[in-house]
């Protein structure tokens, strides 16, 4: 079972967003650069629940999510 398939919204752009941003907060604090499994292990673990929960509530506008709006792409 891949990462993926046990945290859905990895595959939700605003997500992944957030993880990126977390890839450089770690990155910048190690002084190296951190791998993107690495800090999404770290993101789930720490955000994980609260993301869902933030995701799927009425405050959540996707349009407004700085993904939409940011150079940072999924390959």
């Amino acid at each position: 079972m891949t990462i993926a398939t046990r945290y859905s919204f990895l595959n939700d752009p605003c997500a992944y967003y957030e993880i990126r941003k977390h890839k450089w907060f770690l990155s910048e604090k190690a002084n190296c650069e951190i791998g993107f499994a690495t800090a999404a292990v770290d993101w789930i673990k720490n955000y994980g629940d609260a993301w869902k929960f933030y995701r799927f509530s009425a405050l959540f506008d996707p349009k407004h999510h700085q993904a939409n709006n940011s150079p940072i792409r999924r390959f």
